[in-house]
């Protein structure tokens, strides 16, 4: 399995068929766990397969998503319905410690992290964004807010002075993507009315924006990035694997994303130019929302077990 350079986009090579192997001489540490769900029906497993270890962060009967990473890599923050209400959380890597960050009075779908401040983006059930402070006070995010969006997906840069996210308001015809100057309170729509775009993430430079184009009526995604400004650099795309929910690492030169088949999905690191460096996991049961540590580490993706039961699991790069 290779990608392929094409005018101005890369992708798969278009063979038709896709195949992953792992590298021989760590096929010795190749992690095999078999999971039973047992319904009334009979047993259910799910399969997943990696070179590195991988740990179970989470689990018991909630929908855990959305997990990020701190800057100092000890915690993960994500967004569970444990408690009964939709809300976000951190877990201690430490200690498996999961401490309630947000309110119960507010359900909340999506955040970002301030990585200088450990500020809290969040957006509500209903598109409304909310600062969470590290003392747990919650309060509505007006400037933004004032802009009359509904937002979704938003990506604070590093600094925390620009955010993007997708938005809609009243007059769009679908969601689409834009940037945000926090510091000179300017909304840029250098981005237009692309439609389809989905979870958007700055790289560690603010010089790139990668995002997915979802066509849910082809059934297809793939990868596109672009500068802060809107100006094109490449498309990752391929005729046999959908690819999704890019994350970028320490560096600007790669990043990892979620790729699947009709029987299979994968967690893949890739350079920037489309070239892959690694398949780093794969699963029979739905991956997604990757994220990597700052420090490279680690990666924490969202392994769906079955419908609305998702876990985290942890994978340690640093063990080979």
């Amino acid at each position: 399995m290779f990608f392929k350079k094409k005018s101005c986009c890369h992708g798969f090579s278009p063979t038709g068929n896709f195949s992953v192997k792992l590298r021989p001489h760590l096929a010795v540490k190749t992690f095999l766990i078999f999971l039973c769900l047992f319904k009334s029906a009979g047993c259910v497993y799910s399969q997943w397969q990696s070179e590195y270890p991988v740990i179970p962060l989470t689990d018991g009967e909630w929908n855990d998503s959305k997990p990020t990473f701190t800057a100092d890599g000890q915690k993960i923050i994500f967004v569970s319905n444990r408690d009964n209400n939709q809300g976000i959380f951190s877990i201690c890597l430490e200690n498996n410690q999961v401490e309630a960050l947000s309110s119960d009075s507010l359900s909340f779908s999506d955040f970002t992290i301030h990585k200088k401040n450990q500020q809290i983006l969040a957006v509500s059930s209903d598109g409304l964004a909310y600062w969470i402070g590290s003392n747990g006070k919650t309060f509505p995010a007006k400037a933004i807010n004032n802009r009359a969006y509904r937002i979704a997906s938003p990506s604070l840069n590093t600094t925390g002075n620009l955010l993007c996210f997708i938005g809609k308001n009243e007059n769009s015809l679908y969601p689409t993507l834009f940037t945000y100057d926090r510091k000179y309170d300017n909304l840029n729509t250098h981005f237009g009315n692309q439609k389809g775009v989905n979870h958007p993430d700055w790289s560690p430079k603010s010089d790139y924006i990668i995002y997915n184009i979802d066509n849910e009526y082809y059934k297809t995604s793939y990868l596109e990035i672009k500068r802060w400004d809107a100006s094109y650099i490449t498309t990752i795309q391929s005729d046999t694997v959908q690819l999704k929910d890019a994350n970028w690492g320490a560096s600007s030169t790669k990043f990892i994303c979620i790729g699947h088949t009709a029987f299979y999905y994968y967690l893949f690191i890739l350079h920037v130019d489309g070239t892959l460096k690694e398949v780093v996991f794969k699963s029979e049961r739905p991956l997604s929302q990757p994220d990597w540590s700052d420090d490279g580490t680690k990666i924490v993706v969202v392994l769906e077990e079955k419908e609305l039961h998702k876990k985290l699991l942890i994978i340690d790069l640093q063990s080979l």
